[in-house]
């Protein structure tokens, strides 16, 4: 099930919205998608697979920085050694 839906239940747009979020989370890589999908399984009851679908890792704060700003900070890091 997905969200409280059953497979029954889910329409065959929901179900490629949610390989698609799996594929994207991957970045096409089919090893990573597949981790992923397993990683996402919330609990398993009754016969019945309960999964999340995938989230994005939060970004941290210095992916924002322009990479000048970034190549400024690495070298006052690497002067500070």
């Amino acid at each position: 099930s997905l969200e409280g839906h059953g497979e029954d239940q889910l329409s065959q747009w929901r179900l490629a919205r949610l390989f698609n979020r799996f594929f994207d989370h991957a970045q096409g890589n089919v090893g990573l998608a597949l981790q992923a999908w397993i990683a996402q399984i919330a609990r398993i009851q009754n016969n019945v697979l309960e999964i999340t679908p995938p989230r994005r890792p939060e970004m941290p704060p210095w992916q924002a920085l322009d990479p000048e700003w970034l190549v400024l900070l690495v070298q006052l890091l690497l002067h500070k050694q």
